[in-house]
């Protein structure tokens, strides 16, 4: 299990969204024993207005709670690709209630009232997931970031090479001549600070980009 205690002072928090004033006290100060920040929120409205101000923490809510309940939050998580681990609490965790909540995408599903050694349980793989899901975010930004940096032709070329195309094939879709398709590839490798065009395609996987999925560019 994680030792909280000796993690405490690198910052960490759980956002706590429950409706009921009692829960939220009650874990705020289960959470605090434990050396962890609880950051509470009445209303799932409350916390998604501020996500965007938010860093990466796990996720504790209510399944059931009005207007936005709890798979509604890890709907909108999603639509923002924000992947932070989210432990659902339910008054009853039955198995219907467990699958669809974790295939929505929770990590754990806990039921009320909160047993002292689940919720350890619960929130060591919390912290773990996150320190996983963070290193992830990571690669997407930087995968992104390196693919931005291509020209439109450069795009083009590499897109094209991709999908197996040769030199003189690309030189004559683009209406260029194969040396100049050569420095295209050339300049990109470079930007892209890898060495073949097996390794854009990890690239663009660790950014979770279809090179293939865009027109060619003029330019």
């Amino acid at each position: 299990m994680i030792e909280y205690a000796l993690l405490a002072g690198a910052g960490m928090i759980v956002y706590i969204i429950a409706q009921d004033p009692a829960a939220r006290r009650a874990l705020h100060g289960q959470l605090s024993r434990a050396g962890i920040t609880a950051w509470p929120f009445a209303h799932s409205q409350d916390f998604l207005d501020q996500l965007a101000d938010l860093q990466p923490a796990p996720i504790m809510t209510d399944l059931d709670m009005p207007k936005i309940g709890g798979l509604a939050v890890l709907a909108a998580l999603l639509e923002h690709e924000i992947y932070w681990p989210v432990i659902m609490m339910a008054v009853t965790a039955d198995t219907p209630v467990t699958v669809e909540a974790m295939q929505c995408g929770a990590i754990e599903v806990l039921e009320h009232p909160l047993r002292a050694d689940l919720l350890t349980a619960a929130l060591d793989r919390a912290f773990s997931s996150l320190r996983t899901a963070t290193h992830k975010s990571e690669q997407r930004q930087s995968a992104r970031a390196h693919m931005a940096s291509l020209t439109g032709r450069e795009r083009s070329v590499v897109r094209a090479l991709i999908e197996g195309k040769t030199n003189k094939a690309i030189a004559t879709a683009l209406a260029i001549s194969p040396r100049t398709v050569e420095g295209h590839r050339a300049h990109a490798l470079q930007k892209l600070n890898v060495r073949s065009i097996a390794e854009i395609v990890y690239l663009a996987v660790d950014g979770d980009l279809d090179l293939r999925a865009h027109p060619v560019d003029p330019a």
